[in-house]
Order: structure tokens, then C-alpha cells, then sequence
């Protein structure tokens, strides 16, 4: 068994529990190395429950589109 680094409840991450079985986080889009050191620097370097991951990702492409948002208007301001 194996416990969310997020909320520390205890899941089954079959990888890290080694059930022989695909995971459940493989339905899910992979993480690019950007959000993979961002969760590193969160303390966000293990497994997360199917409750926590989803809600993270969402974050972090929220965060991501935020941050191309203000390049995009950054960018027109100097344009102007």
C-alpha cells in the first residue's frame, strides 16, 4: 500500500506496490519535465492518490496557461 505524497492517504499505486498491473495514473496525460520539477520543488516526488493527481494536473495547467497569458499580453505591451 502505498500513501499519497499530497494528502498521505493510503492508495494502491500498482507500480510502486508492484501488482503486475498497469497503474491507474497511465489514463491520465503524462507529466512534461517542467511540471515534473515543479512538483519536485512542492516536496511532490512520489506517487499521488487518484484524487490528488488529477486535481494537481489541473493546477498546473492552470498555472501554465496563466503564465502564457502574461507572456502574451507582455509581449503586445512592447508591441504597442
Amino acid at each position: 500500500m502505498s500513501q499519497c505524497a499530497r494528502c498521505a492517504e493510503p492508495f494502491t499505486c500498482a507500480m510502486a506496490d508492484q501488482t503486475g498491473q498497469d497503474c491507474w495514473c497511465v489514463s491520465l496525460p503524462a507529466i512534461d519535465a517542467d511540471s515534473l520539477q515543479i512538483l519536485a520543488a512542492r516536496g511532490l516526488s512520489s506517487c499521488l492518490c487518484p484524487r490528488c493527481l488529477p486535481q494537481l494536473l489541473q493546477e498546473l495547467k492552470e498555472q501554465q496557461e496563466m503564465q502564457q497569458e502574461q507572456k502574451a499580453q507582455a509581449e503586445k505591451t512592447q508591441t504597442d
